[in-house]
């Protein structure tokens, strides 16, 4: 049926024009008694899927059940009349239909809403949230310009951090809406549709570089963060996206292993990580710890094959590994290298850490003006920047400088003793020191030395302990010497 008397006044009173809403296809009809507003999800001209609303009650809607999910008003993407203009994303059919009213017609709605809190690795790359995304990722790719224009609450601004990630921060505009406003249909409720024009125009993009004001950086969401699975050490430090960590300790203090173990928890986590490993051989020495350590095992215990198998899956499913060539030494990685593969498993794998170990086996090249210690500081500057764009916690393991032959007892070193550059412990947002305590019980003191302001944890030091049979660690808690 055409729309119902009430449907349109209900439509006119929201600011949307009924009559373009009819052109677009909407509809009245019955549901189990309900009288519903149906909305057509197209695709090349093909009703592929409806939404049902009612808009006395705004939890009540449906779609078609195992209807394909697509983006509403998609094939506006391919009008030729259109190519060249930004892409407005909102969040719900009303929004749609009010930015459609107001004129704006390369608008686009995304047909499930928004997450309660910003989404995981694997909902981003496999979950149906986002299936819409992945069926026009071809179409989306060629779009240079995004208008974020979902609503300001938490979920809105969990969604616009989830689209952020897959459009790319570069690609991405924000909008500021009038005091009292979270939508675009609020705002041409309590303005007008040019109120709503002239918010879409005056979209802000995402900061990338340079210095801005303070209100051109978007509200973002609280951070993320995985624990290590040791309250004390958890107390000290966790594993933040966007954020970059420097780990350091002479040759032989454990750092590898127990990085080795902060991996195995990621993965049984489901969290995708890229290893840019140049010291450790891949077959079979990095694959059995880590498999061990993923099943809380020996490293040399001979593994039921359904426990294997299980383990091997997981790694499969959620590791990356970057590598030097291994025919050619010649074709060794630079920083800019490891950071190219790490991004195109970003967009490929949904990778959220990824750790180089160790820095000094990285080919490094510097420019010819530059010292050691300009080379080392723009380095970081890309690493730091690779961190925040992508949503990804960077660490990297990074050698001291050889402690001195006159000490008899090395001390803990600290990020000033990293051989090259100041910079290390100038510009890590995190700083976590090793030294073996007692090689006879397994004993190894972590110092975090160094954390940003605003980020979770502090300076101090934790004695962890190794436990071989299981290849894990736990917090040791020192006798008393009294």
């Amino acid at each position: 049926m055409e729309l119902t008397k009430p449907h349109t006044e209900w439509l006119d009173a929201r600011g949307i024009n009924p009559i373009l809403a009819v052109k677009f296809g909407l509809r009245s009809v019955d549901r189990s008694g309900t009288s519903m507003l149906a909305v057509p999800y197209r695709e090349a001209g093909q009703t592929l899927n409806h939404k049902y609303r009612d808009p006395s009650d705004k939890a009540r809607q449906a779609m078609d059940q195992g209807a394909p999910l697509t983006l509403l008003n998609v094939d506006c993407l391919s009008e030729e009349t259109l190519v060249g203009q930004p892409l407005i994303i909102v969040e719900g059919e009303w929004d749609f239909l009010a930015t459609l009213t107001a004129g704006k017609k390369r608008a686009v709605s995304v047909p499930n809403g928004a997450p309660k809190e910003a989404s995981g690795d694997s909902e981003l790359q496999e979950g149906s949230r986002y299936a819409w995304f992945w069926r026009h990722f071809d179409t989306l790719s060629r779009v240079t310009k995004v208008i974020l224009a979902v609503d300001n609450d938490d979920p809105g601004k969990a969604l616009a951090a989830d689209l952020c990630r897959l459009f790319g921060p570069e690609r991405c505009c924000f909008v500021e809406y009038p005091r009292g406003c979270k939508d675009p249909n609020d705002v041409v409720v309590q303005f007008s549709h040019q109120a709503l024009v002239e918010m879409l125009d005056g979209a802000k993009p995402y900061p990338v570089k340079g210095l801005y004001a303070l209100d051109d950086f978007p509200d973002q969401p609280a951070y993320q963060s995985w624990p290590t699975g040791i309250d004390e050490l958890d107390a000290l430090f966790r594993i933040v996206p966007r954020t970059f960590t420097v780990v350091t300790g002479y040759a032989g203090q454990g750092k590898t292993s127990f990085l080795m173990w902060i991996l195995a928890s990621l993965i049984r986590r489901g969290v995708h990580v890229t290893v840019a490993s140049f010291e450790t051989d891949i077959k079979p020495i990095f694959h059995r710890k880590l498999r061990a350590a993923i099943l809380g095992a020996a490293e040399f215990t001979q593994h039921e094959a359904t426990e294997r198998d299980w383990a091997d899956d997981m790694i499969r499913r959620h590791l990356a590994i970057i590598s030097h060539s291994p025919t050619d030494d010649a074709d060794a990685l630079s920083v800019e290298d490891v950071l190219d593969l790490g991004r195109a498993s970003v967009i490929r794998n949904g990778t959220r850490m990824l750790l180089i170990d160790p820095w000094n086996e990285i080919d490094h090249k510097r420019r010819g003006d530059e010292s050691e210690t300009d080379y080392t500081g723009r380095a970081i500057r890309l690493m730091k920047r690779f961190a925040r764009q992508n949503d990804v916690a960077l660490w990297i393991i990074a050698h001291p400088a050889k402690p001195s032959q006159i000490q008899s007892k090395p001390r803990l070193p600290g990020l000033y003793d990293i051989s090259g550059s100041a910079n290390w412990a100038n510009k890590a947002d995190y700083g976590i020191c090793f030294q073996i305590k007692n090689r006879e019980f397994w004993t190894t003191t972590i110092a975090c030395t160094k954390v940003r302001m605003g980020l979770p944890g502090k300076m101090g030091s934790a004695v962890i302990q190794f436990d071989p049979r299981r290849s894990s660690y736990a917090f040791y808690a020192e006798p008393n010497d009294a």
